[in-house]
C-alpha cells in the first residue's frame, strides 16, 4: 500500500511540474512540447523552438563564417562576415582561398600584367605556347606560359620568373675539331655539344611552323615565338630600286617602307623585323640555305634586312645571311631582300645577380637561364666544352657551354663595347657549343664587342672566351 502511494505521488508531482512550465514551452527560444512540437509558426530544432528558414539556399551566420572564414581564424582569407556565399557566387578577390564549387575566380591583375607581354613567351603568354592558326586569323600573341592565378599572400609578383622559350638550333650531329664524328659519351673529348643536349630534351624548344592562307598570299606562323611571317616574296618589291630586275632588292629604308605599306594575307600591320626577330629564322643544322626552304620561299643565298641599326654606327643596320645564318651589320645603302613580320615583339633579356656558395650567379628573368658571372679565357673549342662540363660553381655541377641561340639572348642591340646588358660583360668573343655545319673546322660564337653572330676566322683550335649556362 505504501509503494502504491509513493508511485501516485511521483506521477502527481511530474504532472504538476509540466503544468507549471506548460505556458513557457512552445515559444521562440523556449523548450519544445513533450511531443517535440511548438506553437505555430515555430518548429522544434534540437529541443528548442525556432523560426523556420524561409530561404532554402540561405546559409546562417555561423555557417557563413565557416564557409568564408574570419580574420581571427585564417590570415589569408578575407572576412566576408555578413555575406552569403552561394554556389553561383563570383569571388572578385584572389585573396580568398575558400570558394564555392561554381565560383568564378578573377585573375590577379599583377600576375596577368607581368605575363601579358609575350615574349613577356611565351609568352615569349600569357596564353599558352601553342598556336592554333586559321585561314581567317593567325593573329597570335605569344606569352611565356599559361597564366596561373596565384594567391598574393603565397607568392609575390617578384617571385615570378618568365620562361620565354628559346628555339633549338636545329643541329642533330656532332663534330670534332675538323669533321663530323659519332657523338661522344660523357667524359670523353668533345662531349657537351649542341646536338647532344638537344636530344636530351628540356634544354630547348623544337622548331614548329604552321602555313596558312592561299598560295601567293600565305603566311607562316612560328608556333614557338608566335611571330607571323610573310611566306611568299614578290619578284620585285614595291618602292625598291635595287637589284636586277629593278626592285628585286631594297636599301634599308626602302625595306622599312615596303613592309610598312604592305597589305598581305589579309593584314596591314606588317613591319620589317628587328635583328632579334630575324635571328630566329636560321637553322644551324642546315647550310646553303640555313633556313627551311620548304617553309620559307624566296631567295635563299643572300642577306635579309632587319629594322635594327647598329649601336656603334647609325649609318649601318643588321642583316641575316640566308645561306649560313651569320648576323652582321652593313651600310644602309646596301641592297638586300626583305621578309616582313607581324605580331608581338620579342623581349630583351633582363638580369639579376645572386651570390650562392661564394659565387655570383646571373639569372635571366626572361628566359629563366642561369649564367656564371665568371668566365674563362684562352680556351679552344674542345677546352671550352670541357671547362663547362666539369665546372662546379655556386654549388651546381650541371653547367654546360651554351648553344648559339642561347648565347644570342645576351645580345642587346642598342649598346656596344659590350653589346650586352649582362653585368660586367667582357667585350670579347665567346664560344658556343654549336659547330658550323657547312665549314666544320669552325664553331659559332658571339663577339660581344659589336654583337656579331658568326663563324668567320674562328677555327676550333683558336682560343677565346667561355661562359657557362644552366637551367
Amino acid at each position: 500500500m505504501r509503494k502504491m502511494l509513493l508511485f501516485l505521488l511521483t506521477v502527481f508531482l511530474l504532472a504538476s511540474c509540466d503544468v507549471l512550465n506548460f505556458t513557457e514551452r512552445g515559444k521562440e527560444g523556449n523548450a519544445c512540447y513533450l511531443d517535440n512540437t511548438c506553437k505555430e509558426p515555430y518548429e522544434c530544432v534540437e529541443g528548442k523552438c525556432v523560426m523556420p528558414s524561409t530561404d532554402d539556399d540561405a546559409i546562417g551566420e555561423s555557417d557563413d563564417e565557416m564557409a568564408v572564414g574570419d580574420d581571427e581564424g585564417t590570415d589569408d582569407q578575407t572576412d566576408l562576415s555578413d555575406e552569403t556565399v552561394t554556389d553561383d557566387a563570383t569571388i572578385e578577390s584572389d585573396d580568398t582561398l575558400e570558394t564555392a564549387d561554381d565560383a568564378i575566380i578573377e585573375p590577379d591583375e599583377d600576375v596577368a600584367d607581368d605575363q601579358s607581354d609575350p615574349t613577356d613567351s611565351s609568352d615569349q603568354s600569357d596564353v599558352d605556347d601553342s598556336v592554333i592558326p586559321t585561314d581567317d586569323a593567325v593573329d597570335v600573341t605569344p606569352t611565356d606560359d599559361a597564366v596561373i592565378v596565384i594567391d598574393d599572400d603565397l607568392v609575390s609578383d617578384d617571385d615570378v620568373v618568365a620562361t620565354m622559350a628559346v628555339l633549338c638550333t636545329g643541329q642533330t650531329k656532332c663534330y670534332d675539331a675538323t669533321a663530323e664524328m659519332t657523338c661522344p659519351a660523357e667524359g670523353n673529348a668533345f662531349y657537351g655539344q649542341d646536338a647532344q643536349y638537344a636530344t636530351l630534351g628540356d634544354y630547348c624548344t623544337p622548331r614548329g611552323y604552321t602555313v596558312s592562307g592561299t598560295a601567293g598570299n600565305d603566311v607562316v606562323t612560328d608556333n614557338v615565338t608566335g611571330l607571323i611571317w610573310q611566306r611568299t616574296l614578290p619578284t620585285t618589291y614595291s618602292g625598291c630600286t635595287g637589284g636586277s630586275p629593278t626592285g628585286a632588292k631594297c636599301t634599308w629604308q626602302q625595306a622599312i617602307d615596303y613592309c610598312g605599306a604592305l597589305t598581305y594575307g589579309g593584314y596591314t600591320d606588317w613591319r620589317l623585323p628587328s635583328r632579334k626577330e630575324l635571328a630566329t629564322l636560321p637553322d644551324y643544322g642546315r647550310y646553303s640555305p640555313a633556313i627551311d626552304a620548304t617553309i620559307f620561299s624566296g631567295p635563299q643565298t643572300d642577306s635579309y634586312w632587319s629594322s635594327s641599326s647598329l649601336a656603334y654606327s647609325a649609318g649601318a643596320a643588321w642583316h641575316v645571311k640566308a645561306n649560313d645564318g651569320n648576323v652582321h651589320g652593313y651600310d644602309k645603302s646596301n641592297i638586300y631582300y626583305a621578309r616582313c613580320v607581324r605580331g608581338e615583339s620579342l623581349l630583351d633579356s633582363a638580369f639579376t645577380e645572386t651570390t650562392v656558395a661564394g659565387k655570383v650567379i646571373v639569372t635571366d628573368t626572361v628566359t629563366g637561364f642561369q649564367w656564371t658571372k665568371e668566365y674563362a679565357s684562352s680556351l679552344n673549342w674542345q677546352s671550352a666544352l670541357s671547362y663547362c662540363e666539369n665546372l662546379t660553381y655556386g654549388g651546381y655541377t650541371d653547367w654546360r657551354l651554351p648553344n648559339i641561340n642561347e648565347l644570342k639572348t645576351l645580345i642587346y642591340d642598342t649598346s656596344s663595347s659590350p653589346a650586352s646588358t649582362f653585368p660586367q660583360m667582357a667585350s670579347n668573343s665567346f664560344w658556343s657549343s654549336s659547330s658550323s655545319t657547312g665549314s666544320t673546322q669552325y664553331a659559332w660564337y658571339v663577339d660581344f664587342n659589336n654583337g656579331y653572330v658568326t663563324i668567320i676566322n674562328f677555327n676550333k683550335t683558336d682560343t677565346y672566351y667561355a661562359r657557362c649556362v644552366r637551367q
